[in-house]
């Protein structure tokens, strides 16, 4: 085992379409180390932000979720939360990253949310590594020397159902409680 924490800078579908943060197996993704430290970046908080407002129900259930418990990392000293202590240590933490310099990134635009997340990932040191569902952010940090790591399939929910569907299912109740 290493002495290290893996920072592993997580997109907002982390929190809006994979199982519980506490509950997935993090040290099968990262073999080796001690301590995983999901990081929270700024425009991740923002986008939770918007979605906690949404129409779509799952999304914003879960966002707020996610702000509660981001909100609650904030409480904590070094604004890290323990999310779980074994079988490797598990802490949500928020980013502390000085101001982006974006004359750095001249291939990432300051006004996109995934760009900001890996601009701040690479400010944190070459070792960072982007952990997102969607492809973007994974190609972005490559360009720029970073680690970037999809979720297993296994870490996914359930896929949502759409207003169409649900809808649906509730007319076909409704059409069963009338037959009967």
């Amino acid at each position: 085992m290493s002495d290290e924490t893996k920072s592993v800078f997580i997109d907002t579908n982390s929190f809006l379409h994979l199982r519980d943060l506490r509950d997935l197996p993090w040290g099968s993704m990262f073999p080796g180390e001690d301590a995983i430290d999901p990081m929270v970046a700024s425009a991740v908080i923002k986008e939770l932000d918007k979605h906690k407002v949404g129409s779509n129900r799952r999304r914003r259930d879960r966002s707020r979720a996610a702000l509660k418990m981001i909100d609650a990392a904030s409480e904590e000293a070094g604004f890290a939360l323990i999310l779980r202590e074994a079988p490797v240590l598990i802490r949500l933490v928020i980013v502390d990253a000085e101001r982006i310099e974006w004359s750095q990134f001249p291939k990432l635009d300051p006004s996109q949310p995934d760009d900001s997340l890996v601009a701040e990932a690479a400010t944190h040191g070459s070792d960072a590594v982007i952990f997102s569902h969607d492809n973007g952010p994974r190609i972005s940090a490559r360009r720029l020397g970073l680690t970037a790591e999809a979720p297993p399939d296994d870490w996914l929910l359930p896929a949502e159902q759409t207003d169409d569907q649900r809808q649906m299912r509730a007319l076909e109740r409704e059409l069963e409680m009338a037959r009967a």
